[in-house]
């Protein structure tokens, strides 16, 4: 990561098909409207289980074993998915954080954003999420960063640049 004056930030990365699949995986098991929905079916897994006179145990374990099936399902939709329509993510990028705007470029694109358009970034194991909307992020794996401190400060900076930009102290 280079540091332009004025504390703006550049990072380069190549972003792999890893990335996104993991990035994918946790922003759909932090939500807590698709953790409601996953857990309709082995609640009533369990709560059938009991009424045929099963064990609690065995009851817990059925309903346990649909949860993890329909995640392995959804990995393997967002693997299937991203494998092959994705060619243009999956590439060299840049980011740049600027005093007025967010810029990011690949060998395909180049997005200017104003921070008021950015709605949130966001730390997580493994990358750091800058979102645009609640469903298109620019996913930033931790091997863009040069330490665990530029990583932290880059996301102060992106948290200080909304925060203003939203007129917030």
């Amino acid at each position: 990561m280079d540091e332009p004056a004025n504390n703006e930030m550049r990072i380069q990365y190549e972003l792999k098909f890893r990335d996104l699949l993991l990035f994918s995986a946790s922003h759909h098991f932090l939500s807590p409207i698709t953790q409601a929905f996953y857990l309709v079916i082995p609640w009533i897994t369990f709560n059938s289980a009991r009424d045929d006179g099963q064990s609690f145990g065995v009851s817990v374990a059925g309903a346990a074993l649909f949860y993890l099936a329909e995640w392995a399902a959804l990995f393997a939709i967002l693997a299937l998915d991203y494998f092959r329509r994705n060619v243009t993510v999956l590439t060299e990028h840049t980011l740049e954080t600027r005093q007025d705007e967010l810029v990011e470029a690949t060998p395909f694109t180049k997005l200017f954003v104003k921070w008021p358009g950015v709605s949130r970034v966001v730390s997580r194991p493994g990358f750091v999420g800058v979102y645009l909307a609640h469903n298109k992020a620019h996913v930033i794996p931790n091997r863009a960063f040069a330490s665990s401190g530029k990583r932290r400060e880059f996301v102060a900076f992106v948290r200080e640049k909304i925060r203003a930009a939203n007129g917030k102290k």
